[in-house]
């Protein structure tokens, strides 16, 4: 492709040379071999998402029969909140994560949707707040009602348009205040507090402290707290393992297809992780 690219400034590539390019690839039962090798991963894959979903819907249902429709307390007095940095920092390759409000997916982070920083910015993009695990991280700007609980491991820093949620008090985990925050009730007072402007909604987060949210009897709280942070720890533990599988996947291709790697090889090498 490099032989055909013009430009003296600013280079590109010829389509009409397209015809000219010989492409090698194996032969077709190589190629139906190479398919059915790297499907085992893509199906692990879907298997552990499918299971996430089961387990997010399982913890919400449970939010939901604990009857958490008590007298609502004033966030302010549950929860810290933070906002994220309003501006974007210069995006690389690898490094901390910089998360993004895609990256929120009803209750859990997709981080495939989120881009990294250099470790030099890492701190300048920290300062306000350093996200921890357990933090409800969620949009007041855009993708508003949407939340996401930060998992264990991570290192990153809030994107734009991002805020986060910090538990006050040891019977109150941040997972069990993430479900309080999706849950129906509270995400009609965020609707009915939205300020809506000319280019985009947005949360008064100056106000939302004062805002109420109801959660579970105090008795409650410790045993919800604790079982819904067993199952956020089998959504991160998932989510980690299907990051490992992906890397695998898009590493075993390119050798699989220029012959570096034999299909058999690859056979034991996905066995031994699915």
């Amino acid at each position: 492709m490099r032989a055909h690219t013009v430009g003296a400034v600013q280079q590109h590539f010829n389509v009409t040379s397209a015809k000219k390019l010989v492409l090698h690839v194996p032969p077709m039962a190589e190629q139906r071999a190479i398919v059915e090798v790297l499907g085992a991963l893509d199906d692990k894959i879907a298997l552990n998402e499918r299971i996430r979903e089961t387990t997010l819907g399982l913890a919400r249902a449970c939010y939901e029969e604990s009857g958490a429709g008590g007298e609502p307390e004033f966030i302010r007095d549950l929860a810290e909140l933070f906002d994220g940095p309003h501006a974007t920092p210069q995006k690389t390759e690898t490094g901390p994560w910089f998360l993004s409000i895609s990256s929120l997916k009803n209750g859990y982070l997709d981080l495939s949707e989120s881009a990294h920083l250099s470790e030099e910015d890492f701190p300048r993009w920290t300062r306000r707040v350093h996200p921890q695990a357990g933090d409800v991280l969620f949009s007041y700007e855009t993708r508003l009602g949407d939340a996401a609980l930060m998992p264990s491991g991570i290192r990153g820093s809030l994107g734009r348009r991002m805020a986060l949620l910090r538990s006050k008090s040891a019977t109150i985990s941040g997972s069990l205040l993430l479900h309080a925050y999706l849950n129906p009730a509270f995400q009609e007072e965020i609707k009915r507090r939205t300020v809506h402007g000319a280019t985009v909604d947005r949360l008064p987060l100056k106000e939302m402290p004062g805002w109420r949210i109801s959660l579970p009897a105090q008795g409650e709280r410790e045993r919800l707290s604790a079982k819904f942070d067993a199952l956020h720890a089998s959504v991160t533990q998932g989510a980690n393992e299907n990051r490992t599988l992906a890397d695998l996947r898009d590493t075993l291709l390119p050798q699989l297809l220029s012959g570096q790697l034999r299909v058999k090889d690859a056979i034991r090498t996905v066995e031994e992780v699915v």
